[in-house]
Parts: structure tokens; C-alpha cells; sequence
């Protein structure tokens, strides 16, 4: 099995076996090509003296053999088996030295041929032990082979001064010591131990050939290796002070001596250790191992262990190689291999420098205050030398500070860390993992830096931390499952599992700016706040909790292929939160606030403990449940769902609440404020058990109800300018009263008004079919429209009858249907009407005749348009008071009316004419006579004075009761029907014969013009007086000046100007035409039109508005083909005389400031 991710790594280690033989015997040529320089060492090296001063039981025989290799019969071995020799000086030369230890009388050796035996041994026999002792002052040097003749015995050199072994190898021993400590012996007389206070022993580039030997120590306070050294089974070097026990390699330290050396054992790249196992141990506190040179433990074990630092080159081993440094430092400068584990251990550090290697086919361990990887350096375990994984390793590493960026860490099996900071951080090389396990991944740390860098576990990875867990960046993959866990946590990195995602605060806060995502599911928990900066992902489901408060910012993201479940103390949401397969669950104990996206593929249930505010986006395929049950939901944002279901004790929308698929529901204790649009393809049901005030649009293409939610009275209704209530099929109120200047009621269906108090109308009130209002207390429609489509129904709630109905400058009207109204009084009257009188005077003279005319005349003024009572079919009045002032009652059917007093107001507009005419006369007369004579003359003066005064009725504001059929009046008290005039004896139109009479048309009426300009801009400021139903049009390109609201009527429905402009010619059709306004602006115009100067609903029995304005139309288009009438121009008042038929004529006016 290869590494994670197809990568492999090569490891750079191929060390040759060396003959070491070869080795001498190339060491001896080299001596012998330059034996007249080296001359005076050699006769040095080969000088074995023993030590005259020591009892002769401790001087060995020295002598030579045949061929003249120097030869030494031992001493007499006690009873431990232990020769004790002692020597003045203890060289080996090239030749080599023969220890005799043969009690044969002649044997053949290696080094010198046939030999005599030994005669100290012919009563002990051989010995098992032989120490060398040096006892004079030099140092020793071997640089040839020492032979154990006869019987093989273990081999010590002890030399106090040192030792120099360069070319040296011994024959016929399976232990051999080199070592510059003191003997220490045992109560049987057997060598205990040797102690070591002083002295060094080297290794020559000539080496050590102890291929033979099983065991190979060198035992002195310094050691240097800068040769190859060569050891059977085991190799073991001990540097320091020390007591060294011989038999168990026991080592006891010594009491320092403040000469302490800075490298206790140096190896240089020359020098090379191979044996089945290797021990390095250097005491000395402070002294460290600096080994450069290549070592190889074929067969076992390679411990090295230092006070001080620990240097490594090239190491193999079959076995375990342990490297630690007591207080210092353990460097790792090549390569190390082991088949079977390797463990470094450093006080303040272990580190591997620059392209280093520590690779192992079983476990590895690393431990130390700082684990620090140079660039492109390597631990791995479970591997072989081929870069393959072929095993499960494992990797252990405990460090405060780990930093392993530019290197790599590799794992056949679990990788395990521990450590207060790890540091991941490469450069732009992002390929490489940093840290990768085939199976697991344990951290354990307090911060984790690793910018572009990568940490993959085949299997589980878990990361926890103490008090507070931070990771800075850097990728983080499981094949498994993710766990990150702390007291508190702050991450910036990127974390996915194939499996589930786990992020979790034990105590403190989370953090969250990077990234997390798992295949199977992505859980976030928090014990303190949630804080959601990053991406939060999970091709499953994602759950986050938090105990206090869960914020998810504007650059948050949570989006699972599931469902979402979000659970905390609070929520701050200004990113964005969805679930794309499933539900989103999101449960808050106190304040719910989204400023940014919630969504769901499916369906969705948001629980807010106190208040829920929404200033983002909420979207839900499917059903939406919303509770803020002891508090507030605003919505000042988007809320679209498939169906919608809110509970609260108040709800505040701004903005858009919208069930695009089925139902609205809204269950509030509390009050209904709407400003925005509350909007659903199905009903919309409000249980509301306060007000319900709304300036916005609640619209439903279905049904919509409003009452309590527990069949108790409702609170008030309100809506204000601007709002809009429509339910599509059927609209339904119970409420205890109803105030509306806006748009109410149901495009297609009825309207149910059920009120236990009144109903204010200064908007307008719809039912696409019948309209029915209930109700004890009074009705007020004040320039306001009641308009239904068939039946209007107004009686009382709790009684027969409800309360006084006064209709102010207002329309109520049953459009093809019939009309009741119950109601204790009523009241039918034009706003404001005023008269006023104008008086002009003008005086002429003709002769003595000086003639005086004065005219007043009366002109009548109103702050709104007749009130209209009206009925396709027929309308039924029972009632108490009955008052149509100025106004109009009108059905196309009969109307009944049940009345206490019935009082039918209009006036007519009178015109006096008051003339006086004054004549001067004179005379001449005979003011004296004489004898009958005139003898005196004078003038005579006097005047007379002429008067008269003619009225006329020069106009009227109607009052009319009318009916298309019967019209029967039963009037328990008083019926009053007159004309408010100047002059009783003055016949006017306004009421009198001409009002509570079945309709008739007189034709005469049309022979005057229906709307000066002045009545035509009254007309319209009464039209847009009336907002709910009409306003300016100010799209760019409209043919309109004003246009109706389409919520509930439709212009299409009625006939109007492009009817006619279709059947005349005589004007440019690609010419932009602006005119007065759309089909129903002209109709209701002329309506009114009509009424004002006839005192009509209509010019025809039985014409529907429809018919009306058709018949209008084709008359003013028969006008112009008998008349040469042109388009635009107004008639002249001789083409008026000669008209035979009502008629409609379009001509130009400026209206408002623009011509239309």
C-alpha cells in the first residue's frame, strides 16, 4: 500500500556492508608505503610493556611468536575465571598482538602460527575474562588485530590516558571493552565494573574490524568515531563519568567534576557504525553525541542517549532506534530507518534539518519541548525504504511546540499529537500534506497555524485543545469522521470529513471563520456563543447549537443537502442558512434576528423564545411554521413560503410575507401591523385577538378571514391610505370594528363583514359577488365606495337593524344585484354643499328714461360629488329617518322603503331679475295771469318710476329617489319632498314631481352640454379623491391622465374611448393622444355627469354602463358624419341645437396642466 493520495517517498539510505578485513589490510599497505615517516610511531604502537611496579600475579610474560608477531602469555586467572593484566604500555602494531590463552603445549594461531601454550595456565586453565590494564602514563594505540588464543575469552583494554583504535580488530572473543576506566572488582574476585573519570577513546579512519565479536563496548568519558567500526551482535558506547557495571551494563553517573566536555561521542562522516544492535549513552550533564556517520544495527536495537545534544546522520536498524537527549536537543541530520520503530526524545528539542529522513515499517515517536521539520524533511511510519507503505505504523509526537510546515509527517496507522502550538506553515507549496495518517489522525493542541498546508487522515482526525483551541488556516481532511473539540475555539482553516464533522466547545466560545464540512452530517456546538464567519457544509444534515448566542455574519454560509437544525440562547443570521434537501429546524430560547438568507427545500420550523425580527430573506419550498409565542415578529425583509404559519403575540411586516403555493396563517394574542404585503396563492386566515392595522397589502387568491383565534371578539380593523385587503375568492371580517381607507374586499367571491361596532369606509369596499354587512353599530362612507358586484346586505349583528348608515358624498352600490339595508337611520347626503348668491347691476338711459336691471343669481358649491345609493336590481329600505340631501337613491328595478320620516332635499338655482325704470318729465306752465294774460312762465319737474321682478330656475342640485320599476314609500311619520328655493312659488326640477317617481328620460336633457371645464375638474379631483379605487398615471408613455386600480376592477369590462377612436377618423393614429383616463375613469365621469345635470342614474331604461357608453359613442360618431363634427374641436352651440341624440364628443382641454 502506497501513501495517501498515490504519494511516495524515497528514502535515501544504502549503506554497504564493509569488509573490514580488507580495511586492515589496506591500512597495512598504506603503513608500509610511508614506514620511514610514521617509523618512530610504529615502534610505539607495537611496544607492549608490562608493569614492573604491579605484583608479579599482574605481569604478563611478553614475548614473540615464531613469525615474530608480539605474543603475551596472560596471567593466572582466579577463580572468577578473571587474568588480570597489567601493563607499562599496551600498543597493538600492524602485525597485530596474541593473547595466549591456550594451555596447550603447541597450537596454532591466527596471527603467529604454531604457538606454545601458555605455562600460567596450566594449573587454572584458560581464562574467561581478560583485562588488560594500563597503568603507565601514554595512551594506547591499536592498529592491528588482537587474537585470543585458545580458548575464546571476552577482551578488556582499560587505559586511563585513552585510547586509539585505527585499523585495530580482534579474533576469539566474544566481548571486547575498550575503555579508560578503572577496574572496580567484585567480592569473588570477578571484574564488577570499571570506572570511568577521565580519558578518551578513538576511532581511527583505519576502523575497527570486530566482525567476530559479539560484543563490542567502548566505555570512556569521551569517544570519537572517524572510522568504521564493526561489531557482531551488539555495539554499545557509554561516555560520561561513570560507574559501568561490566556484567548488566548498568551505568551509574558519577559526582560531576566540572569537566564535563561539550560532545561526549563524535562520529564524523568518516565515521560508521554496523552491528546487530548499536547502544550509544553519553552521561556527562551537558556533553552531547554528534553522530555524522553512517550506523547500521543489522539485526537488533540502536539506543543512543545523551545528557546533551544528540546529533544523528545515517541510522538503520532492524530493531528500534531510540535517540533522546536528557537536556538538550536530538538533531537529526540524514536519514533513520528501522524495521521496527524509532523513537526521539529531546528535552528542548527534536529536529530534523533539511531534506532529513525518519522513516520506519513500525512505529515512531517523537517527543520533545520543540519537534521542528527542516524543508522537505519526513517522519514515516509504517513504510519501507521504497517510500511504500506496507505496514500499519503508528506516529506519536509531544511537543509544546511542533513545526513541521516545510517538512512532512506521515503515518501508516494512528498519528498522534500532542502539543501546546503546531506550526503547518509552507510557503505556495500546497501540494504535499503536511500531516497524513492512512488511518487515523489525534491532536492535541492549543493553537494550529497552517497556512497552505494540508492534514489528511484516512480514517478518523480529531483535534482538541485545552483552555482555547486555535487554527489559524490550513486544510484539514478525514476519511473518517472530524472531531474538533476545546474549551473555547477560534478557526480560520478548512475542515471536511468524508464521514461526519464535529466542531465543539466544552465551556467557552466558537469561533468559526474557515471552514467545515462532513459527507455524512456537520455538527457545531458551542457551551458559550456560536460565531459563524466562514462555510459551514454537509452533503447530509447540519446541526448547530449554541447556549448563548449563535451569529452567523454576513460572509457566514451553512448550506446541508439535508435538513439544518439550529439551536441557542439567541440568533444573529446575517449570512446565509439553508437547507437544500430536507428541513430547516431552528429552535431559540430568547431573540431570533435575520438580516440576512434563511431557505429550505422543503419545509421549515423557526421557534424564537421572545421576539423574531427579519430584515433578510426567508425562503421555503414547503410549509413554513414561525412561533415567537410571548413576543414580537417583524418582518421587515421577504418571507416566501410554500404555505406560512405564524404565531406570536404581535406581528410587525414591513416587508413581504408570501405563501406562494397554499396558505397564510397568522395566530397572534396581540395586534396585526402591516405596512408591507402579506400575500397567498390559497386563503389567508388571520386569528388576531387585537387590532389589525395595515397601510400595506394583504392579498390572497383564495379566501381570507380575519377573527379571534378563540372565538372571542376581535379588535379593530384598520386600513389606512394606501392598504389593500383583498381575498380572492371570498373575504370574510369578524372584528369589533372596521375602519378603511384603502382597498378592501374579494375580486371574485363575497365579502362577510361581521362587526360588533362600526364600520368607517372612507376607501373602498368590493365583493366580486354579494356583499354582506353585519353589524350593531353605525355605518359611515365618507367619498368612499361600497361596491358590489350583485347583492348588498347592510343589518344589524345582534338585531334586525343596525346602526344609523350615513352615506357622505359616497357611493354604495349593488352593481347587477339587489340591495337591503337594515339600518336605524339613513342618511344620504352631499358633502359640504353651499350656495352662494351673485348680484351684477347694469343701468342704461334712453331719453329721459334711466333704466336700472339687477341680477342675482344663485350658484351652489360642494367639497364632494352626490352621495349615490344604487342597485341594478332592486333595493329595500327599512329604516328609521331616511334623508337624501342633494343626493341620489336609484335602482333599475323597485325600490321599497319602511320609514319613520322620509326627507328628500335638492335645490334648485334661481335667477331674479330685479328692473327699475326711471322717467324725468317737464313742463312749462303760467305761473301768473294778468286780465287772463300769462305774464310769467316756469318749468314743472317730476319723475315716475317703474318696476319689475321675473325669477327663473336656471339650474338645480338634485335630490332623487328613483326607481327603473315600482317605487313604494310607506312612511309611518312625515315624507317631505321639496326644493330648496328663494321663492315658494317658484317650480323648480330638483325634487317635487320630478323625484320619487319611477325613472323617465327626457330627451330634451341632452341637448345641453354635461360638463363645463370647470364641473369637468371638480369631477376629477372627486375621482382622485378616491385613492382606493383611482390614481395618477405616471408610468412614461401612458395614454391616460388618470387609471383605475386593477386590484378589484377591471377597465377591460367597460367600453370606452378606443371604442370610438376606432369608428372616426380625422386624426393621426401614430400621434401620441393623451386622454382623460381609461374605460372606467370615463364611465364613472360621465355617470356622475349625467346625475348632475339630469338628477338620472342613466339616459336609458335598463342600459347597463356598458350599453350606456356604447350608445353614446355611436352617437357622437352619427353626430359627425350629419353634422361635420371634426375631432378634438368643440361643437359649436348651433351644431349643439341641431344634435337629435344623446351623444359623447371628445375635445381638447387642459386638465391639471396637460391637454388631453
Amino acid at each position: 500500500m502506497k501513501l495517501i493520495s498515490g504519494q511516495t517517498f524515497s528514502v535515501p539510505f544504502h549503506i554497504n556492508r564493509i569488509d573490514l578485513g580488507a580495511l586492515g589490510r589496506k591500512s597495512l599497505a598504506v603503513t608500509m608505503s610511508v614506514v620511514i615517516t610514521l617509523q618512530p610511531l610504529l615502534v610505539k604502537a607495537q611496544e607492549i610493556r608490562a608493569d614492573q611496579t604491579a605484583s608479579t600475579a599482574n605481569q604478563p610474560l611478553i614475548g614473540a611468536a615464531a613469525n615474530g608477531v608480539p605474543l603475551v602469555n596472560i596471567v593466572t586467572p582466579n577463580a572468577s575465571g578473571l587474568s588480570h593484566n597489567k601493563y607499562g604500555e599496551f600498543n597493538v602494531g600492524t602485525p597485530g598482538v596474541i593473547l595466549n590463552n591456550s594451555a596447550q603445549d603447541l597450537a596454532r594461531s591466527q596471527l603467529g602460527g604454531l604457538v606454545q601454550g601458555n605455562t600460567n595456565l596450566r594449573n587454572s586453565g584458560p581464562a574467561s575474562v581478560i583485562l588488560n590494564e594500563v597503568t603507565g602514563g601514554n595512551r594506547s594505540v591499536l592498529q592491528g588485530a588482537v587474537e585470543v588464543h585458545g580458548t575464546a575469552a571476552n577482551v578488556i583494554i582499560a587505559n586511563p590516558n585513552g585510547l586509539t583504535c585505527d585499523g585495530c580488530g580482534f579474533i576469539n572473543s566474544p566481548r571486547v571493552t575498550l575503555s579508560t576506566g578503572s577496574p572496580e572488582f567484585g567480592a569473588d574476585g570477578s571484574l564488577s565494573g570499571l570506572r570511568v573519570q577521565g580519558g578518551d577513546v578513538r576511532i581511527g579512519a583505519g576502523g575497527a574490524d570486530l566482525g567476530s565479536v559479539n560484543v563490542f563496548d567502548i566505555v570512556s568519558r569521551k569517544i570519537a568515531i572517524d572510522g568504521p567500526v564493526r561489531a557482531g551482535n551488539a555495539l554499545n558506547l557509554v561516555a560520561g563519568a561513570n560507574s559501568y557495571a561490566y556484567q548488566s551494563g548498568l551505568i551509574t553517573p558519577l559526582p560531576s567534576d566540572g569537566e564535563e566536555p561539550a560532545i561526549a561521542i563524535d562520529s564524523s562522516l568518516m565515521g560508521g557504525m554496523y552491528a546487530g544492535s548499536i547502544k550509544i549513552i553519553s552521561t556527562d550533564r551537558g556533553a552531547g553525541v554528534n553522530m555524522a556517520g553512517q550506523m547500521a544495527a543489522n539485526a537488533g536495537a540502536m539506543t543512543l542517549s545523551a545528557d546533551g545534544k544528540l546529533t544523528l546522520g545515517k541510522a538503520q536498524a532492524r530493531g528500534t532506534i531510540s535517540a533522546r537527549s536528557v537536556n538538550q536537543a536530538v538533531q537529526v541530520g540524514s536519514t533513520l530507518f528501522s524495521d521496527d520503530a524509532i523513537l526521539l526524545e529531546g528535552l528542548t528539542a527534536v529536529e530534523l534539518a533539511d531534506q532529513a529522513m525518519v522513516v520506519t515499517r513500525g512505529d515512531a515517536s517523537l517527543k520533545a519541548q520543540t519537534v521542528k521539520l527542516g524543508a522537505d524533511a519526513l517522519v514515516a511510519s509504517g513504510a519501507d525504504t521504497a517510500g511504500q507503505q506496507v505496514a500499519a505504523g503508528k506516529i506519536s509526537i509531544d511537543a509544546s511546540t511542533l513545526h513541521a510546515g516545510r517538512g512532512q509527517i506521515a503515518a501508516g496507522a494512528l498519528l498522534s499529537i500532542r502539543a501546546g502550538t503546531i506550526d503547518l506553515s509552507r510557503g505556495q507549496d500546497s501540494v504535499r500534506d503536511s500531516l497524513r495518517s492512512l488511518s487515523a489522525i489525534e491532536i492535541e493542541a492549543a493553537r494550529i497555524d497552517a497556512p497552505n498546508g494540508r492534514i489528511k487522515a484516512g480514517g478518523n482526525l480529531s483535534i482538541k485543545g485545552g483552555a482555547l483551541l486555535t487554527l489559524t488556516s490550513g486544510t484539514y481532511l478525514a476519511g473518517g469522521g472530524l472531531l474538533v473539540e476545546a474549551a473555547s475555539l477560534t478557526s480560520s482553516a478548512s475542515l471536511a470529513a468524508m464521514s461526519t464533522a464535529r466542531v465543539e466547545t466544552l465551556s467557552g466560545d466558537l469561533n468559526q471563520a474557515g471552514s467545515v464540512a462532513g459527507d455524512a452530517g456537520t455538527t457545531l456546538v458551542s457551551a458559550a456563543d456560536l460565531v459563524n464567519s466562514g462555510r459551514i457544509l454537509s452533503k447530509d444534515k447540519a446541526t448547530l447549537s449554541a447556549a448563548a448566542q449563535l451569529q452567523n455574519t454576513g460572509t457566514g454560509l451553512v448550506v446541508a443537502n439535508a435538513g439544518v437544525t439550529l439551536s441557542a440562547g439567541s440568533l444573529a443570521n446575517t449570512g446565509s442558512i439553508g437547507a437544500q434537501g430536507d428541513a430547516l429546524d431552528v429552535t431559540i430560547q430568547h431573540v431570533l434576528s435575520n438580516g440576512g438568507t434563511l431557505s429550505s427545500a422543503t419545509s421549515a420550523t423557526i421557534l424564537a423564545g421572545t421576539e423574531f425580527s427579519n430584515s433578510g430573506n426567508i425562503s421555503v419550498e414547503d410549509a413554513l411554521t414561525l412561533q415567537a409565542s410571548s413576543g414580537t415578529v417583524t418582518n421587515s425583509g421577504t418571507i416566501n413560503a410554500g404555505s406560512a404559519g405564524i404565531g406570536a403575540a404581535n406581528l410587525v411586516n414591513l416587508g413581504a410575507l408570501t405563501a406562494h403555493d397554499h396558505d397564510v396563517v397568522l395566530s397572534l394574542s396581540g395586534n396585526l401591523e402591516n405596512t408591507g404585503t402579506i400575500s397567498a396563492e390559497e386563503q389567508i386566515k388571520l386569528d388576531v385577538d387585537g387590532n389589525v392595522i395595515t397601510s400595506g397589502r394583504i392579498v390572497s387568491e383564495g379566501a381570507l378571514s380575519l377573527q379571534a383565534r378563540n372565538a372571542v371578539a376581535a379588535g379593530a380593523l384598520t386600513v389606512q391610505a394606501g392598504g389593500v385587503v383583498i381575498g380572492g375568492s371570498a373575504l370574510t371580517l369578524k372584528a369589533a370594528s372596521l375602519t378603511n381607507a384603502g382597498a378592501v374586499g374579494s375580486a371574485r367571491g363575497e365579502l362577510v363583514a361581521q362587526l360588533t361596532g362600526h364600520l368607517t369606509n372612507t376607501g373602498l369596499l368590493y365583493s366580486g359577488t354579494s356583499s354582506t354587512y353585519k353589524l350593531d353599530g353605525s355605518v359611515t362612507n365618507i367619498n368612499g365606495d361600497m361596491l358590489a358586484e350583485t347583492d348588498l346586505v347592510i343589518e344589524g349583528l345582534t338585531g334586525t337593524r343596525a346602526g344609523a348608515l350615513d352615506n357622505r358624498s359616497g357611493t354604495i352600490e349593488a352593481i347587477a344585484g339587489n340591495m337591503v339595508l337594515d339600518v336605524a337611520s339613513l342618511t344620504n347626503r352631499r358633502e359640504g354643499l353651499a350656495a352662494t348668491v351673485d348680484t351684477t347691476s347694469n343701468t342704461t338711459t334712453s331719453g329721459a328714461t334711466t333704466t336700472t336691471v339687477v341680477t342675482r343669481r344663485e350658484t351652489a358649491s360642494a367639497n364632494g360629488p352626490a352621495a349615490q345609493i344604487l342597485a341594478g336590481g332592486d333595493i329595500k329600505i327599512d329604516t328609521g329617518a331616511l334623508t337624501n340631501s342633494y343626493s341620489q337613491i336609484a335602482a333599475n328595478g323597485d325600490i321599497d322603503i319602511l320609514a319613520t320620516s322620509i326627507l328628500n332635499e335638492g335645490r334648485d338655482l334661481i335667477e331674479t331679475v330685479d328692473t327699475t325704470a326711471v322717467t324725468q318729465h317737464s313742463e312749462r306752465y303760467c305761473a301768473r295771469r294778468v286780465f287772463g294774460v300769462c305774464i310769467d312762465r316756469d318749468t314743472r319737474y317730476w319723475t315716475t318710476t317703474d318696476s319689475s321682478t321675473s325669477s327663473r330656475t336656471y339650474d338645480s342640485v338634485f335630490g332623487t329617489i328613483q326607481a327603473g320599476g315600482a317605487l313604494n314609500a310607506n312612511v309611518t311619520g312625515y315624507l317631505t319632498n321639496n326644493a330648496v328655493r328663494a321663492q315658494a312659488a317658484q317650480i323648480g326640477l330638483s325634487s317635487g314631481s320630478r323625484a320619487l317617481t319611477p325613472a323617465d328620460i327626457a330627451s330634451a336633457s341632452a341637448v345641453q352640454t354635461l360638463a363645463d371645464l370647470t364641473a369637468l375638474n371638480v369631477s376629477i379631483d372627486g375621482l382622485l379623491g378616491r385613492q382606493a379605487l383611482f390614481r395618477p398615471a405616471t408610468a412614461p408613455n401612458m395614454p391616460f391622465l388618470i387609471e383605475t386600480r386593477s386590484d378589484f376592477i377591471d377597465p377591460s369590462k367597460f367600453l370606452g374611448s378606443d371604442y370610438f377612436l376606432k369608428l372616426i377618423g380625422g386624426y393621426d393614429p401614430n400621434l401620441p393622444l393623451k386622454r382623460l383616463g381609461d374605460a372606467y375613469v370615463e364611465y364613472r365621469l360621465i355617470r356622475d355627469q349625467i346625475f348632475n345635470q339630469t338628477g338620472s342614474r342613466t339616459l336609458g331604461s335598463g342600459l347597463d354602463p356598458r350599453q350606456l357608453m356604447q350608445a353614446l359613442y355611436d352617437g357622437g360618431v352619427n353626430a359627425q358624419q350629419s353634422l361635420g363634427l371634426s375631432f378634438g374641436i368643440a361643437l359649436s352651440p348651433s351644431q349643439i341645437a341641431a344634435l337629435t341624440q344623446d351623444i359623447v364628443w371628445l375635445e381638447k382641454q387642459i386638465v391639471q396642466g396637460q391637454e388631453v
